[in-house]
């Protein structure tokens, strides 16, 4: 017959049935939560390189508007040749 101080100890197995137990809630909850949060991060990530893919093109067209823009206030032939056209 056991004694009640034995009833009372865990045992082994019922750590482990408790443990697993909670592994899975955590697992569930994880499942429920981190999908709309991955999603939502995603697609913030993806405006992002977007936006700076737009930054670089509008540099990039800057850089070659200034330059045609000091062309033309420097070097008399190729005013000459913007007038002509």
């Amino acid at each position: 017959m056991p004694t009640p101080r034995a009833r009372k100890e865990p045992t082994f197995w019922n750590e482990i049935y408790w443990f697993t137990a909670m592994a899975l809630l955590g697992w569930i909850l994880a499942a429920l939560v981190l999908p709309p949060r991955i999603a939502k991060n995603a697609q913030l990530l993806r405006k992002e390189r977007e936006i700076i893919a737009n930054i670089q093109d509008l540099e990039h067209t800057e850089n070659v508007l200034e330059g045609a823009a000091s062309a033309m206030e420097n070097d008399p032939y190729y005013r000459e040749g913007l007038i002509r056209d």
